[in-house]
């Protein structure tokens, strides 16, 4: 913001020029709406991107997109509608849905009190799977379970799917304990080489649990004398 750019976010911003300059343009829109108050006149406001939460840029872009009509009729009143000029809905609408499914893989994984060491394997598999190029529409079923069809990779938004699957692959990967979860669950148990486990990782998995019941005692019963029951 204020020209200042993070060195390390834009380092790509000649591959997808469009996408960054767009999300600096919805940054400082809601700088400028809560700076001149226009953000109280908003039914929902909208919320800056905060670095240090990791769906910060998401929730921004969704209420900017949720609330982007309302906003240029409130900028057309002080003819500042040219903030919005960068904002391009159908890559706004594109780049939201790349980012929810992150959102949706740390949601499942996040909770306190469910074991979820089980489904990294399966996540993982299903983000690097969104990840992958997409040059022909494919048809999925939305959250609600209704049917909606995606649309083919923009020229903007493929690069940083590239991008962002070279992340993944090189900060995440699977460990012989994923793997004995994940085989302990009667829904994937037949499908761990599907969510990436080679079968050395299987095998390593394997032993591990092994390794674990042989350190478990079975519980003994208690020793009782015949005049107990008398």
């Amino acid at each position: 913001m204020d020209g200042v750019k993070q060195v390390h976010v834009y380092l790509f911003y000649d591959e997808s020029p469009f996408v960054y300059d767009m999300i600096d343009a919805s940054k400082e829109l809601v700088t400028y709406m809560k700076q001149t108050k226009l953000n109280k006149q908003l039914k929902n406001n909208m919320k800056q991107d905060v670095a240090t939460r990791f769906d910060g840029l998401l929730i921004m872009l969704q209420l900017v997109s949720a609330k982007l009509d309302e906003s240029t009729e409130l900028l057309k009143n002080r003819k500042q509608e040219d903030r919005t000029e960068k904002i391009f809905e159908e890559l706004f609408d594109e780049l939201i849905r790349l980012l929810h499914y992150f959102k949706l893989a740390s949601k499942s994984l996040k909770p306190f009190n469910t074991p979820t060491l089980h489904l990294v394997g399966m996540w993982l598999a299903e983000l690097k799977a969104h990840l992958q190029p997409r040059d022909e529409p494919v048809t999925v079923k939305g959250t609600n379970g209704e049917k909606m069809t995606i649309p083919v990779d923009s020229e903007d938004i493929a690069p940083i799917k590239v991008r962002l699957l070279e992340q993944l692959e090189k900060k995440f990967f699977l460990k012989p304990l994923h793997a004995v979860t994940a085989y302990l669950d009667p829904l994937q148990k037949n499908r761990l080489k599907d969510y990436g486990f080679t079968q050395e990782l299987i095998d390593q998995g394997l032993v591990y649990l092994k390794d674990i019941m042989r350190k478990v005692d079975p519980p003994k019963p208690p020793v009782t004398s015949m005049s107990d029951g008398m």
